[in-house]
């Protein structure tokens, strides 16, 4: 997928869901929104100097606005504002052709908002995938749906189109395969192919509508594809993309177009296309809470010695945090959270072998700076660092969460171990095992001072993580019985629903 696939890809309006998208004063609360955006959203202007930009409107003071332009970078960027309303706008001379903006802006509460928007400069009656004569720009119209396409291939279904899984994406599914080839739809001279440009559309027309609404295109459910609503709806019909001598309909292929690319947006990352809130289409909001995941070790950093064995080779705890972790997020994606890994392979955080720490050395200690250094720069709401344990002697066994009672945020922090501890108990349950409940303890209770990841600044850690933090040790990986678990797929699942549950029970304690 090309490196504009954020730019690319976004769905269905009021043409199309028979429904009108909510305006930002419908959602309330403390939000950031944007208004008077320019260029219009999705319109086409004639060539030259062009004023970009929104007004940005805030319940706070006003920390930082920044503004993107495809092509040309950031174009825009201001700091510290004392007022909770500010208009920026940059007069850029513009060529022909298409273009995005983004304008990201956050506030002292922190609150940030992005609101993402394409225009086209040119002539009139062109779009971003039309000329003004009906035909087709064939270079956009095919980036734009093949995106579209293996977005939707990997949301719903986990297919990649390059046989990667991508954390920057959101998935239902585990276990990523690789979709199959794609082919064109629109040809260099602009003529588009009928049949399977129909057919392209309407599927994810009504895939989308069934995974964000709970619209069927069929009586009854779709049982094999995931949908965020409880309320199931017939069918709804959808207004034709080519006349009856099969001239393709312009307007109504580029309201299609615009409203995948406006609701993939939103339900990816939250990127708003108007700069208002859409409270009624499930979303990975920017004002929804950030959350680290940190699998333990990695790289030259083994972990724990298993008892787990895969082809005669003993399988190390790095790769067990990973696969929880990578499976965990893409849970917590899906129900709207922001999620970042401080490592999503197997190589050290530290890789590039820093003195994070100024002591004139790089050991441990760096690379565990380097993990706190990146949950501080996101301003994660929570960190939860995953490991397995393992002690000397194999009979000791049994699940164990910590957290740092030594901090300002404690009370917090113990709220967050305590409910993972709960649904790693439960995780456990639900694979047929009754683990030895350790309990969710204060990392002081180990007599060994605090967990680096946890604690407060010290001489090796200058830098403490600045957010409510746990690490959780869900089994003994030297324990026969419990690393026999381990080589079942349903533990690892389970275990990553158990940090997706424990993190949403923490928030339901802390909103």
């Amino acid at each position: 997928m090309s490196n504009r696939f954020k730019l690319l890809i976004p769905f269905l309006l009021s043409t199309l869901l028979l429904a009108s998208f909510p305006s930002a004063s419908a959602a309330g609360g403390n939000a950031l929104i944007f208004t008077s955006l320019s260029p219009a959203p999705f319109t086409t202007v004639a060539p030259g100097p062009q004023n970009l930009g929104a007004v940005v409107q805030a319940n706070a003071n006003i920390a930082s606005i920044q503004l993107e332009l495809s092509g040309h970078g950031v174009i825009e960027s201001l700091g510290s504002q004392t007022t909770m309303a500010l208009g920026v706008y940059k007069t850029v001379n513009l060529a022909p052709g298409s273009y995005t903006l983004t304008m990201t802006a956050t506030d002292v509460a922190g609150g940030k908002a992005v609101a993402q928007w394409d225009f086209t400069v040119g002539n009139g009656g062109e779009s971003e995938w039309f000329t003004a004569d009906g035909r087709a720009k064939a270079a956009n119209f095919n980036a734009t749906m093949q995106s579209l396409v293996q977005a939707f291939r990997y949301h719903l279904f986990g297919q990649s189109w390059d046989g990667s899984a991508h954390p920057e994406l959101p998935t239902h599914v585990g276990d990523i395969t690789t979709g199959a080839p794609l082919g064109v739809w629109a040809s260099p001279n602009g003529a588009l192919d009928q049949q399977s440009t129909t057919a392209t559309l309407q599927s994810l027309v009504e895939a989308f509508r069934w995974h964000l609404f709970g619209i069927s295109w069929k009586a009854g459910t779709a049982p094999d594809m995931v949908t965020h609503s409880a309320n199931i709806q017939g069918p709804q019909g959808i207004d034709p993309w080519f006349d009856s001598s099969g001239r393709p309909i312009k307007a109504n292929i580029d309201a299609t177009l615009t409203s995948l690319v406006q609701a993939m947006r939103w339900h990816f990352w939250g990127y708003s296309w108007d700069g208002a809130l859409h409270p009624d289409i499930p979303t990975s909001n920017p004002n929804s809470h950030t959350v680290v995941l940190d699998p333990g070790h990695g790289g030259p950093d083994p972990g724990a010695s298993t008892l787990v064995e895969v082809n005669g080779q003993r399988v190390p705890e790095k790769v067990f945090d990973l696969e929880i972790a990578k499976r965990a997020a893409a849970l917590l994606q899906a129900d709207g959270f922001n999620v970042v890994l401080t490592r999503d392979h197997d190589t050290a955080v530290n890789s590039q072998h820093i003195d994070r720490n100024g002591d004139g050395k790089v050991d441990d200690s760096d690379e565990l700076q380097a993990r706190n250094d990146i949950a501080n720069s996101v301003h994660a709401d929570v960190m939860v660092s995953i490991h397995l344990n393992a002690y000397g002697d194999p009979a000791i066994h049994g699940t164990q969460t910590f957290y740092c009672d030594a901090r300002p945020f404690a009370d917090r922090s113990r709220v967050l171990a305590s409910s993972l501890q709960k649904a790693i108990l439960q995780a456990l349950s639900r694979v047929g095992y009754t683990p030895y409940d350790r309990g969710a303890c204060s990392d002081s209770s180990r007599g060994e001072g605090h967990l680096a990841l946890l604690g407060p600044a010290s001489e090796w850690i200058p830098r403490p993580s600045m957010m409510p933090a746990s690490l959780t040790e869900s089994l003994f990986v030297s324990n026969p019985q419990e690393a026999e678990l381990l080589k079942n797929p349903a533990t690892i699942e389970e275990l990553a629903r158990a940090i997706d549950s424990g993190v949403k029970g923490y928030f339901q304690v802390y909103p």
